[in-house]
């Protein structure tokens, strides 16, 4: 983990730049404007897409927070990236958005895909403590602007943190934000169980649920 992880975000060097932008290579699925620029969206398959996901990761604000890549099976999904690779999202065969990416300084590129999103995505996990959870700029995209809402929550994640992240990756987020948990959003037009939000003390049981009873499709 960077030293200045928690505080600050670094720019990504001229020579990774270069690096992901030939690594980048797929079929144009759209054209998407960043900044007031056309930038292409390419269909790339699961070896670019994690390859150029793991060079983009060191230098995302905050990217530890983005599951490691070997957490998603990239080769049953239908991956994104921009063209010049610092940009991009992967939507696995069962409808979750994962590795959700952006290195673009100006941002904007959450708003230039939410079309895509919209209509791909039926569920998404966010990392979040209480505290987090009012601050969190992504969490508040998804919720107020994507329209997903709350679906499942858990309640206490510090020993699947530790885990799955190390000690001082749990240890460092607690001091920060306080007890961490995940938030399990389903998308406008998905049907769920129950309209209440209900509560897991386990991850992986409160993922399964999820998996087992949101039905439909995420769409505009």
């Amino acid at each position: 983990m960077r030293s200045d992880y928690w505080y600050e975000k670094k720019p990504v060097p001229e020579s990774v730049k270069s690096r992901v932008r030939d690594l980048t290579k797929g079929e144009v699925s759209a054209v998407i404007k960043v900044a007031g620029s056309d930038i292409n969206l390419l269909q790339v398959d699961g070896t670019v897409f994690e390859t150029v996901f793991t060079e983009n990761r060191e230098y995302l604000y905050r990217g530890a927070f983005t599951a490691p890549p070997y957490e998603n099976d990239y080769m049953n999904a239908t991956n994104f990236l921009t063209e010049d690779g610092l940009a991009g999202f992967s939507v696995t065969n069962t409808g979750w958005l994962v590795s959700f990416f952006s290195n673009y300084p100006s941002g904007g590129f959450a708003h230039a895909v939410a079309d895509i999103i919209l209509e791909r995505v039926q569920k998404i996990v966010c990392t979040v403590s209480e505290q987090n959870k009012k601050e969190n700029k992504l969490f508040d995209l998804y919720v107020n602007q994507y329209g997903f809402r709350e679906y499942v929550i858990t309640t206490d994640d510090t020993e699947f943190f530790r885990e799955l992240y190390g000690e001082d990756f749990a240890s460092t987020f607690t001091a920060h934000y306080g007890t961490p948990f995940h938030v399990f959003l389903i998308g406008p037009g998905c049907v769920g169980e129950r309209e209440s939000v209900k509560r897991f003390d386990d991850y992986n049981e409160a993922k399964s649920y999820v998996e087992k009873t949101v039905k439909g499709e995420a769409r505009k």
